[in-house]
């Protein structure tokens, strides 16, 4: 009987155990038909919406609410290409677990607010033809990873890049016309950027890099039409890279407006045109060369310096820059062969860089038509000069006039008897150039400084004789004459070096009245018997005068000379003044004397 009752007992729990599996084996079986069923039916809504998101690979793309964060939004773990069989436009989110691929002739429409999830770090996603992203500012499109990181975008040569409408002027950004478009777009943890190598960039007009994990680049785009706005990354020490598009016959263009980065160098190369305009770049630099015009307005740079090298037209105007460069030596370095530079009204300010010219302007081996370096601010910079001139012989025209150096500069230089300035002249045109109404009013820090000086090492001053430099109309930080002549380094320092006209001068910094009747007209070349003609009749007030004890007659080769300045004055230790240097310059000014009193008794 006891062994029946076990038997018994057994029994009815192995019974038990049956039910109990085959009951979740019920639960499991109609809950996949269940699925499947749902699945089948979402389908088939999507086929009668034609919005045809498995009309491929079923296997690997999964549709999310807009809500649901997408941790496995892959139903397998099959690692296959999408790829698009048909114009399609997408509205939720999306999941891709390798790369989405659009063939050519195909177009794809990414709606606000659409979430596109891809699921491995080789995901890619390559467009062969047309992409419209179509986000707004409230709902931008964002593309991310469920992985580290993602390759990003890459448009192939058959792709169909972005199109404008003609435009007119360097303010207002070209209006988008048609072909592939970025627009408010997010790329999350993003490793290659976008790439568009084939002239076919798409427009971009809101683009925003969320943690770059950069390996060859940002943007890196070769094209002939290049036009990005809002673009914004703060991650990372990375490049984006514009070339033109070398067998384009007419010259490509690259507009940048409205950028907001760190860390993000900008190079540009072969354009005909370049404008970067109201953007915020730190921490990098900008490098443009070999284009036909650069124009840069309304920028700030901070601790980002600027390079335009063999650029024909420049146009530097409203930009702010200051810092201290991570990833250039210069704030501003201009080398032009073109017939017209123009820089005005931007500011340096705060610029600490120890040993190089804060700004370097280069024309060689010939000076543009037209040069125009005015209504600048410059304040507070360390450097070995804070402008630094190099210009060759020319018949054309220039002016460095309506600039203000203010605050402190402290200058200094490698080596210990360097001669450090805050203007320093290494080559000048001996006519046609003029360094005029400029306010000198800083504390001149460093051992040597001056406010100008010439290069006495420069090749072309083996002319010193014939050349002239007109430095007239500057305010000098001081009415003393001897003071005024300490802070100049010319030809009554040193042979071989040009004698500066420095006088008549302003005996105050606010010459407000002379920009109210300053042009920025082309200056034009005086004579070598004649006063510039460019210098505005102004009327002296209780502030600012012209002090004229001591002017320049119309004999061609005199200038106004200076009294021997005082023994105390510090110079640079190698060009001490000369005895001979010395009594010429002397023999000038009797000579100057003379013919100035000859001049009024014959007026009498």
């Amino acid at each position: 009987m006891e062994k029946r009752a076990v038997h018994l007992k057994w029994r009815l729990i192995l019974v038990l155990h049956l039910i109990v599996a085959m009951v979740v084996a019920a639960v499991a079986v109609g809950w996949i038909f269940g699925t499947q069923e749902t699945t089948e039916a979402s389908r088939g809504n999507e086929e009668q919406t034609d919005d045809g998101y498995f009309s491929d690979n079923s296997n690997t793309v999964a549709k999310m609410s807009p809500m649901e964060t997408p941790r496995s939004p892959f139903p397998t773990s099959i690692n296959e290409d999408v790829f698009l069989q048909e114009n399609q436009t997408w509205t939720s989110s999306i999941g891709i677990m390798a790369s989405l691929i659009i063939p050519e002739g195909k177009r794809l429409v990414i709606e606000e607010g659409t979430r596109v999830v891809f699921g491995s770090l080789d995901s890619t996603l390559v467009i062969h033809g047309e992409l419209h992203v179509l986000g707004s500012p409230d709902h931008p499109v964002i593309m991310e990873v469920a992985a580290a990181s993602w390759n990003g975008i890459e448009f192939s040569h058959t792709a169909i890049g972005g199109k404008t409408a003609p435009y007119l002027d360097s303010e207002t950004f070209p209006v988008y016309s048609g072909g592939s478009i970025l627009k408010n777009i997010e790329l999350h943890r993003v490793s290659n950027g976008l790439h568009a190598l084939h002239d076919n960039a798409p427009y971009i007009d809101g683009l925003v890099f969320v943690n770059p994990i950069i390996n060859t680049g940002l943007l890196n785009v070769v094209g002939n039409n290049i036009f990005a706005r809002n673009v914004t990354s703060h991650r990372g020490q990375t490049t984006v890279s514009f070339r033109c598009d070398a067998t384009s016959s007419s010259g490509g263009r690259v507009w940048l407006q409205e950028w907001d980065t760190s860390g993000v160098s900008v190079n540009m190369t072969l354009f005909e045109r370049v404008v970067i305009h109201n953007c915020t770049v730190r921490e990098a630099s900008i490098h443009i060369q070999r284009c036909g015009h650069g124009t840069l307005s309304n920028n700030t740079l901070e601790d980002t310096g600027l390079v335009m090298d063999d650029v024909d037209y420049v146009s530097l105007k409203h930009n702010h820059i200051s810092g201290t460069p991570l990833h250039s030596s210069w704030a501003i370095s201009i080398s032009s062969l073109g017939p017209r530079v123009v820089i005005e009204h931007n500011e340096i300010t705060n610029w600490n860089q120890v040993g190089v010219p804060g700004i370097s302007i280069s024309f060689q081996p010939h000076a543009p038509e037209v040069f125009l370096f005015q209504h600048n601010l410059f304040a507070n910079i360390t450097a070995h000069s804070v402008v630094q001139f190099r210009i060759s012989n020319t018949s054309s025209t220039g002016c460095v006039r309506f600039n203000r150096f203010e605050g402190t500069m402290h200058l200094q230089g490698f080596l210990e008897n360097e001669m450090i300035s805050v203007v320093h002249i290494i080559e000048w045109p001996p006519l046609g150039y003029h360094l005029s109404q400029n306010v000198f009013n800083v504390n001149l820090v460093g051992n040597n400084a001056t406010l100008v000086a010439w290069d006495h090492t420069a090749p072309s001053l083996n002319l010193a004789d014939e050349m002239q430099l007109d430095a007239t109309m500057n305010f000098w930080g001081s009415n003393d004459l001897e003071e005024i002549q300490a802070m100049i380094y010319d030809g009554m320092d040193s042979t071989g070096v040009p004698v500066m006209a420095f006088q008549p001068f302003l005996t105050g910094p606010d010459f407000s009245s002379m920009l109210s009747n300053a042009t920025t007209n082309t200056p034009t070349a005086p004579s070598a018997s004649s006063v510039p003609s460019f210098v505005p009749s102004i009327e002296p007030s209780l502030d600012v005068g012209l002090e004229t004890s001591m002017f320049t007659t119309k004999n061609d080769n005199i200038f106004a000379s200076r009294v021997d300045r005082v023994s105390q004055l510090v110079h640079h230790p190698s060009q001490r003044l000369r005895r001979t240097q010395k009594q010429r310059q002397i023999a000038l000014f009797l000579e100057m004397k003379s013919s100035t009193k000859e001049t009024h008794e014959s007026l009498g």
